[in-house]
């Protein structure tokens, strides 16, 4: 009797225990709560990692209606380096803004641009995934080679330094050609003027026995003098000016 209930004794208070021949031998449930604990924590990390990496400057702006291009396709190009990032072109930056270049095809300015692997000219990323199809042919719209692809690099200091007085030095030039041309053009005229003075002078001097000739001009010719331009309206006197003096002769 004494046997049995210590054995009904065991089994009602022994969930975690067991009888043998040596004594009671007690179960532990620490590391099942634990790796369960674990597991449930491994999950929910997993649902709250991204699917895909955080890449800035990586999606088109609508420079343009649509993109051919793959989203994914681009967030790698741009993460690899390949291409430039893809930012909002500035459209009011100036001539000799030494951080800024312009996209020869969109027009406008941009820090970091592409250059074409053939013939080393500059544009942005999205003139570049619009002028390259995903597939298919491309070619330069610079050189007309038969593949188009370009290469990113940023520019040091020094580099845009360089940039700097290259445009500086443009400019200046472009405004002293502009300024020789005024002579230039200011110098035919007086020319012309010259040479109609000198004709007219010399009908003066002439016998007006048989009158000297004179142009006859009506009134649309006069009023298309006065829609010409300043250097059309110097080239037509210069013509009546020769056709007077080689009538005179």
């Amino acid at each position: 009797m004494g046997n049995s209930s210590s054995k009904k004794k065991s089994k009602a208070g022994g969930s975690g225990s067991l009888l043998s021949p040596a004594g009671p031998i007690f179960v532990s449930h620490s590391n099942t709560s634990t790796s369960s604990s674990s597991s449930s924590s491994s999950s929910s990390s997993r649902k709250n990692e991204p699917d895909e990496e955080f890449v800035p400057n990586c999606v088109p702006l609508g420079l343009y209606p649509e993109c051919h291009w793959d989203l994914r396709t681009i967030r790698k190009m741009v993460k690899n380096g390949q291409i430039a990032p893809i930012v909002k072109g500035d459209s009011e930056a100036s001539d000799l803004t030494a951080d800024l270049d312009e996209c020869p095809i969109c027009m406008l300015s941009y820090q970091d641009l592409n250059h074409t692997s053939c013939c080393k000219q500059i544009m942005c990323s999205e003139c570049f995934l619009q002028l390259k199809p995903p597939t298919g042919p491309s070619h330069c719209p610079f050189c007309n080679k038969d593949v188009l692809e370009v290469t990113y690099s940023t520019k040091s200091k020094e580099e845009r330094e360089q940039d700097l007085q290259e445009k500086q030095a443009a400019k200046e030039a472009q405004e002293r050609a502009h300024k020789i041309e005024e002579e230039m053009y200011e110098e035919r005229r007086k020319s012309s003027a010259a040479l109609l003075i000198n004709t007219s002078s010399s009908n003066l001097s002439e016998d007006y026995s048989s009158p000297p000739s004179v142009p006859d001009f009506s009134y649309d010719d006069i009023v298309q003098l006065e829609n010409l331009t300043d250097a059309q309206r110097e080239d037509m006197l210069l013509q009546l000016a020769m056709q007077m003096s080689l009538a005179e002769s």
